[in-house]
């Protein structure tokens, strides 16, 4: 903190961007909703204070300005403004959905009984607040022009083979052609295909999953549970968090949460009672394809969720996902597709805390994996590169974690996607390029993909004959 003019934060800007990946946003699409919702609400509480005891101009427009050249867009609102003080405390996880699509964040903001400020992203993931000093003439209202990612494109999504004894050879392939247009990016469920089938899902709200062999190039529309059909008003968020194979049954299966909100308030009776009905919690819901229907499992909200596109696997009848509960609240979650049971299993610890100064367990960074058919965790804490490799021998079991290796740090690199095999593992660098790192001679090597700004997947496939076929 320098001056009265100028405050440097270090750790907060850390602390929303790492809660906002593990609560909210799986699908970078959000970033828009978000901020016109703050918006929004900006131009609300300028009308209540002109109900109230001030006399304030009623412009109620939200300016969206892109700029094809600079790569920026801005989103530009005349309502109550932002003081110092909420721009360096009160910017809300919501706000810092714009790191999905973008790279760097400035806002200016005028309060209409404060000074105007300027907020600005730092690489080092802190921000700067400072007074602006060359405003011209008193305004009020708020400016946040977002410095987008390179090829920025929030509605496809690229499918790359990799083939060699390094996986070294790269070959881009196409969807295939009876895929519907989809609104958002596509995800395959899991890091593996099922006897050579691959469950993929559309990250947006209301739209389908699809089952699909590429082998013999088989499609299916995974039908809507009647969950699905609910009334305008009501919003909801599916997620989806394991796709599986019920041996007993010779069955494969879908599990995902549906989670009701409500959009406006109207006072119909009717709507009162399809309001309760919807909001009272969440569903948890199972695909069969034999009987082509979903079933509600029942178990309401106490099951951890995962929201991301990764740290989801199959493993010998059990669907498995790294889950999160009360933000900072982690598990291993295992639901068993024959006997519809879940388990859960606690972290380990796994990162020595005396290796790190003010050690803060909600700064430790879990990425799930299935190393060589064993259940694995690749840990690092805050933006270190050193990272901690364990497995669990035992589901439901915490004793049971084994720390297999340590390695590390590792230069330019963000964060690990998924094991190749014993020896490489796939990472993010920080320029947004794919890389394997091989652990036996700690070399880098990029493949000439770059998916900056984007999620990205490592999934097994198995060519595989078998046909999609309901009962």
């Amino acid at each position: 903190m320098a001056n009265d003019e100028m405050l440097v934060f270090k750790d907060v800007m850390s602390l929303a961007l790492r809660q906002m990946n593990k609560t909210f946003y799986s699908n970078k699409e959000v970033f828009l909703r978000e901020l016109i919702n703050n918006a929004s609400n900006a131009l609300d509480q300028v009308q209540f204070e002109g109900n109230t005891h001030k006399i304030i101009s009623d412009d109620r427009l939200i300016r969206l300005v892109p700029h094809k050249a600079n790569k920026t867009l801005s989103i530009i609102d005349f309502g109550i403004g932002l003081t110092k003080e909420d721009l360096a405390y009160n910017l809300g996880v919501g706000f810092y959905s714009a790191y999905l699509v973008a790279y760097k964040v400035i806002v200016t903001s005028k309060h209409n009984d404060h000074d105007q400020y300027i907020w600005e992203s730092q690489p080092d993931a802190s921000f700067i607040v400072t007074k602006d000093i060359n405003a011209q003439q008193p305004s009020r209202g708020t400016n946040i022009t977002l410095f987008l990612y390179d090829n920025q494109n929030l509605s496809k999504s690229s499918l790359f083979l990799s083939s060699g004894e390094r996986f070294q050879n790269m070959e881009k392939l196409p969807w295939p052609s009876q895929f519907p247009d989809i609104i958002g990016q596509l995800y395959i469920l899991g890091s593996s295909s099922i006897h050579g089938i691959f469950c993929l899902q559309a990250q947006y709200r209301r739209q389908h999953a699809y089952l699909w062999n590429p082998t013999i190039n088989e499609f299916m529309v995974i039908p809507p549970s009647p969950f699905d059909y609910v009334p305008d008003y009501i919003d909801v968020v599916i997620l989806y968090h394991g796709f599986g194979y019920d041996c007993v049954r010779n069955d494969y299966k879908v599990i995902r949460k549906l989670t009701f909100l409500a959009v406006t308030d109207d006072d119909d009776d009717d709507d009162k009672l399809a309001h309760d009905r919807f909001t009272a919690g969440c569903v948890w819901e199972m695909y069969s394809l034999r009987s082509n229907s979903w079933t509600n499992l029942q178990f309401g909200g106490g099951i951890p969720v995962c929201t991301e596109v990764n740290n989801k696997f199959y493993l010998e009848g059990m669907c498995h996902w790294w889950g999160y509960q009360d933000q900072f609240i982690e598990h291993l979650v295992s639901f068993d597709l024959i006997n519809n049971v879940w388990m859960m299993t606690p972290p380990p610890l796994d990162i020595p805390m005396d290796a790190y100064d003010n050690f803060e367990m909600y700064l430790v960074n879990r990425e799930l994996f299935l190393l060589n058919g064993s259940i694995a965790l690749i840990s690092n804490y805050a933006q270190t590169t050193t990272f901690y490799v364990s497995i669990l021998i035992e589901v439901g079991k915490k004793e049971t974690w084994t720390k297999l290796l340590v390695f590390g740090p590792i230069p330019y690199i963000r964060f690990p996607i998924g094991i190749g095999n014993m020896s490489d593992v796939l990472f993010q660098t920080d320029d947004g390029d794919l890389a394997w790192f091989d652990l036996s001679t700690h070399v880098l090597q990029k493949l000439g993909v770059n998916v900056q700004g984007r999620f990205s997947q490592l999934v097994v496939y198995k060519e595989s004959l078998i046909r999609i076929e309901k009962e």
